[in-house]
């Protein structure tokens, strides 16, 4: 990490220990309402494998121990999708969808489904961490965490949550091309096309 010092100028600061040199993704969130940024990481730990490590932001540069949640996955989401206050980790991993809750800043320790995704997604066709898009915003405007979905070679799956981590079909879309599918994720997210 690299810390700014007020004028534009960055310097390096080693804060977080890293489990591996691999990482993927970072995201920087608040996962337990304190107002300060809390870490998650995805990094490959292998072919096709993903990991994600989260670590709760303690102040005065410190953090906690990660708290390590299975991936595998290349589309990842860190939304609220029950209202509870708290910001869930959404995850798709091979077609399906699942969800880590988090209950006062602490993810729960397995993922569950998040929806059964028959007949939502067809199974993946080979290995593959860039075959799937998820995104996570509120389409319809109704204050509830949606869903937008593409495993590859599927169609664009367009779920709206009712607030209590449930969703359901609202549309699927189908489009010629895998590029045009994670381009309409893209506009609709951006755009909250409803």
């Amino acid at each position: 990490m690299v810390k700014n010092d007020g004028s534009g100028n960055f310097k390096a600061k080693f804060i977080l220990d890293l489990p591996t040199n691999n990482p993927h993704k970072l995201k920087l969130i608040n996962l337990n309402n304190d107002d300060l940024p809390d870490v998650a990481i995805e990094f490959f730990t292998g072919y096709c494998q993903l990991d994600m490590i989260t670590y709760t932001n303690l102040g005065n540069r410190n953090f906690s121990n990660p708290q390590a949640l299975k991936d595998d996955c290349s589309s990842m989401e860190f939304k609220d999708i029950n209202n509870d206050g708290f910001i869930d980790y959404i995850f798709q991993e091979s077609g399906n969808l699942y969800w880590y809750k988090n209950t006062q800043g602490q993810f729960a320790s397995e993922p569950n489904f998040l929806l059964d995704p028959k007949p939502y997604l067809l199974p993946e066709s080979g290995p593959s961490i860039w075959r799937y898009n998820l995104a996570a915003t509120d389409i319809n405007l109704d204050n509830h965490i949606d869903l937008i979905s593409h495993a590859y070679d599927s169609p664009v799956n367009i779920l709206l949550g009712d607030g209590t981590g449930q969703f359901t079909l609202a549309s699927r879309v189908d489009l010629p091309t895998n590029s045009a599918k994670s381009q309409l994720i893209t506009i609709v997210t951006m755009c909250r096309i409803y």
